[in-house]
């Protein structure tokens, strides 16, 4: 074997275990990608909150109207779909001290939804807050929410259930009253301001102004 034959076949063995070290690379990261997408049905307890709080898909919260009378989920919000996708869209912000909040739409309503009254609003009090006020600005009477007939004021659920609510909203937000409008508007507004300012430790807020 001459040594131009001897380096075409070292070549060609080099490049097998390349190609073979990127199929692997390939294999691991779909792999990845499907533990992930799974993984977005799951229900996700939220460690940090200190409270009570249901751990629940959706579809199982009941609506109470001020006279008393239940709704089923299916009733309040008809045709919603969970958010079955690896990209799915989650609340604007996790946490925010709502004591520095000056938008107009929200500084009323925010403290409304703090169920452990420890001055901020929090992940499992933002999907109550975003499962009434979107009922209500669907024209629905609520008073409060439940679960298996007890009252609840804060809700960990599924990132694909988060997506599909935030979705089944964006879609219907035209034909929403303007006072939801105004509510969800400043909600998108305050998480714009939590990436702009690169946290969302209390410690380092600004007043929010409009």
């Amino acid at each position: 074997m001459d040594e131009g034959e001897r380096m075409r076949i070292e070549k060609m063995k080099e490049s097998a275990r390349v190609g073979t070290r990127v199929c692997g690379c390939l294999l691991v990261a779909a792999s990845l990608l499907l533990v992930a997408c799974g993984g977005s049905t799951s229900l996700i307890k939220n460690c940090c909150y200190e409270g009570d709080a249901a751990l629940v898909h959706l579809d199982r919260v009941q609506f109470v109207a001020p006279d008393g009378t239940t709704s089923t989920f299916d009733e309040i919000y008809p045709g919603f779909t969970p958010q079955d996708s690896f990209a799915t869209k989650s609340f604007p912000f996790r946490k925010v001290d709502y004591a520095l909040i000056t938008y107009d739409a929200l500084a009323v309503i925010l403290p409304l939804y703090d169920a452990n009254k420890n001055k901020s609003l929090e992940e499992p009090e933002i999907a109550v807050l975003y499962l009434r006020e979107g009922a209500l600005g669907m024209g629905h009477k609520v008073d409060h929410l439940a679960v298996d007939g007890k009252r609840v004021d804060a809700i960990m659920t599924s990132r694909s259930d988060v997506g599909g609510l935030m979705r089944y909203l964006d879609a219907r937000m035209d034909s929403l009253t303007p006072e939801a409008q105004a509510i969800f508007r400043d909600m998108e507004r305050v998480g714009l301001d939590i990436i702009q300012r690169g946290s969302e430790g209390p410690d380092r807020q600004k007043k929010f102004t409009p």
